[in-house]
């Protein structure tokens, strides 16, 4: 099984005011909940369930969603978990920052 953490720089979005926040997670939940059949719970967490592989889904969501500046510009976390193996976390985010922003001119 796996899951996926999202979060929002939330004071920044709305100090910015750029971006709507709810519009946003409404873009994400079309994709994973509509789309994959995946489950969120409140607080930006996405996942799988038994007898349902959601690697490609998530691998999926980040192929796209990492072209979209409305979600990167506005990250706070972004982190992978596969469930029931000593894998640990993966904070994508971290990797993102540094193969496609720092990646890029380096």
């Amino acid at each position: 099984m796996f899951k996926m953490k999202i979060e929002f720089d939330e004071s920044k979005i709305k100090r910015e005011g750029k971006y709507d926040i709810i519009k946003m997670w409404a873009n994400i939940d079309e994709y994973m909940l509509k789309k994959f059949k995946l489950k969120r719970t409140d607080d930006g967490v996405y996942y799988d369930y038994p007898g349902y592989d959601g690697y490609s889904a998530f691998l999926s969501f980040g192929n796209r969603f990492e072209d979209y500046s409305w979600f990167t510009e506005n990250l706070k976390k972004w982190e992978f978990h596969e469930l029931g193996e000593d894998k640990g976390n993966e904070p994508y985010i971290e990797d993102w920052k540094r193969d496609v922003i720092q990646g890029e001119s380096a």
